[in-house]
């Protein structure tokens, strides 16, 4: 998940290929993954069908980070 929050902001909006591509999915797990964290508001889908990191979305790539960071100690 913390790969696929990455890749939708890295592009600001993006399409479920672009995220497949960066994240390293097949169409599968993206599409699964996606609706996953769209039922729980970590992204937004938008009038063009792209997908957009929310807010919560950010705090919760904010502590996968901070969660990466306190393993390597």
């Amino acid at each position: 998940m913390g790969d696929i929050l990455k890749a939708v902001k890295k592009k600001r909006e993006a399409k479920t290929t672009q995220i497949m591509e960066l994240a390293k999915l097949n169409y599968i797990q993206t599409k699964k993954y996606l609706n996953y964290m769209l039922s729980y508001g970590l992204v937004a889908i938008t009038e063009r069908q792209t997908y957009i990191i929310t807010e919560k979305g950010n705090r919760f790539l904010h502590l996968v980070e901070i969660q990466k960071i306190q393993t390597i100690r």
